[in-house]
């Protein structure tokens, strides 16, 4: 049988208030009466004590009597100084005092008093009173030469206790009523957000992994739906990345065929060049020994470009599968970039380009592989001049900033689209298939930086766009 956690908070509160009466009652029944009489007693102790100190500071007289006086009144009951004969010498009580003279009737028992002078030490007892059935406290102590006698009524504590036990019911009954409308509603304070939990779990398939809950309380259940809702925020956000992922895969999968038809297209070009000029010299078509010359050279540039595309897919294959590995030394970043950017002033001349070199005076050195970042600066400038209008700017940055190295290589042109930033660093892909190059140079860099740990990125400007990446300073 299901019981649901509401009727067992219910029931626990309401056992809970019932131990809590039974344990009241037990307590008045059987530890009242003597909690009572410790309380007298200690009351008449400490009025024995500081009638003692007076006693022998200022022996018989007025000081005295006022403080048995006083006491008397606080202990409502009867307080006498007597000597070894039972004669008394002042007495006192809430009603009367004075001095001297012999107890009469409604006075402490003559004979009590004597029985207890008799042991010669301090002595506590109950006993009956003489003109009805009270009972009373009484104490004898000796202060050498004299007795202090002490007698103090005790109340009746069954009709007290009738009372209360009478009282005590009536106050059960409406504790009970109380803790049972109390523990519902606090049941249904602690079940109310569990029961929202449920109802936002069970939503989950019709808002995804993420947990519509917005009201969460700041206790442990709260906590229990945070960590539920953080769990499912976690899943929502692993199913993203892995159909990210999924995407990207099919994404690269349709590049890799884009590549190959575009691989085996340029390759196609330069072997049917090859071929066709070939067979010319061979048949003897050209007619001077100029032209000869210049179907070699086209012959030996065509040979080159198909030389570096596959040079481009054996690098890129041993960087991507983690084959090649950087051989890091101390270099002067400075250097490489000045050795670089002249590769390329013919190129910047047949497109009209106005070059900014923004270069420190002195060495910048850093800690990597010459030949691979060397690599990274010819791919960086090659593709900033591929889409560099022409006449149009094209500047290179060097500067130290935070403890690095930072190279900027900047161009105008149209911006990448925000869709696009992410696809760019891809293998095979090339945002505009009218713009040279094969798909391998941005890969090739982005391998490259991740072998050296370095941060890089491209940032749209107002008129074109920057590529920059950062060397940790040597």
């Amino acid at each position: 049988m299901n019981i649901s956690i509401a009727k067992r908070i219910s029931f626990l509160f309401t056992l809970f208030a019932l131990l809590i009466l039974g344990l009241v009652w037990t307590a008045q029944n059987f530890f009242l009466e003597p909690y009572y009489i410790y309380q007298k007693s200690g009351q008449i102790e400490n009025a024995e004590q500081h009638l003692k100190g007076l006693m022998e500071e200022t022996g018989l007289g007025d000081p005295m009597q006022e403080a048995m006086d006083e006491m008397a009144e606080k202990l409502h009951g009867w307080i006498l100084l007597m000597d070894e004969d039972g004669r008394i010498l002042q007495q006192a009580n809430e009603e009367t005092s004075g001095r001297g003279g012999r107890m009469h009737h409604s006075s402490p028992s003559h004979h009590s008093m004597m029985r207890h002078m008799e042991k010669g030490r301090a002595s506590m007892h109950q006993t009956q009173g003489q003109s009805g059935p009270q009972n009373f406290l009484t104490l004898t102590t000796p202060i050498e030469p004299y007795y202090l006698f002490f007698q103090v009524p005790l109340q009746p504590m069954e009709e007290v206790l009738g009372i209360a036990a009478q009282f005590n019911l009536l106050l059960a009954v409406l504790a009970l009523v109380l803790a049972l409308f109390l523990s519902l509603g606090f049941s249904k304070s602690i079940t109310r957000p569990l029961l929202q939990l449920n109802h936002a779990v069970q939503q989950k398939s019709t808002t995804g992994f993420s947990l519509p809950w917005k009201k969460i309380p700041a206790d442990e259940i709260g906590q229990l739906g945070m960590s539920f809702q953080q769990l499912t925020h976690e899943l929502d956000q692993t199913i993203q990345a892995l159909q990210m992922e999924l995407d990207k895969e099919k994404n690269l999968e349709k590049l890799r065929k884009q590549f190959v038809a575009r691989v085996s297209h340029e390759l196609q070009t330069p072997i049917a060049l090859i071929q066709g000029y070939a067979e010319a010299l061979e048949d003897g078509v050209a007619s001077t020994e100029e032209e000869a010359k210049e179907y070699l050279e086209t012959i030996q540039e065509e040979s080159h470009q198909m030389s570096r595309i596959v040079k481009d897919l054996l690098d890129l294959e041993q960087l991507e599968s983690g084959v090649f590995r950087v051989e890091q030394k101390p270099l002067d970043l400075k250097e490489l970039l000045e050795e670089t950017k002249d590769r390329f002033q013919l190129f910047f001349q047949e497109k009209n380009l106005q070059v900014k070199i923004i270069l420190p005076k002195e060495p910048v050195i850093v800690i990597g592989d010459y030949q691979r970042l060397e690599q990274v600066m010819y791919n960086l400038l090659k593709n900033a001049l591929n889409h560099s209008y022409q006449g149009g700017i094209l500047s290179l940055a060097l500067e130290r900033k935070e403890k690095k190295a930072k190279v900027t290589v900047f161009n105008t042109g149209d911006p990448i689209p925000e869709e696009k930033i992410s696809l760019i660093w891809e293998s095979f892909y090339r945002g505009d298939d009218r713009r040279a190059g094969n798909g391998l140079g941005l890969a090739i860099v982005k391998s490259v930086l991740d072998l050296h740990d370095s941060d890089y990125g491209v940032e749209n400007k107002e008129n074109g766009v920057a590529f920059f990446f950062k060397m940790k300073l040597s």
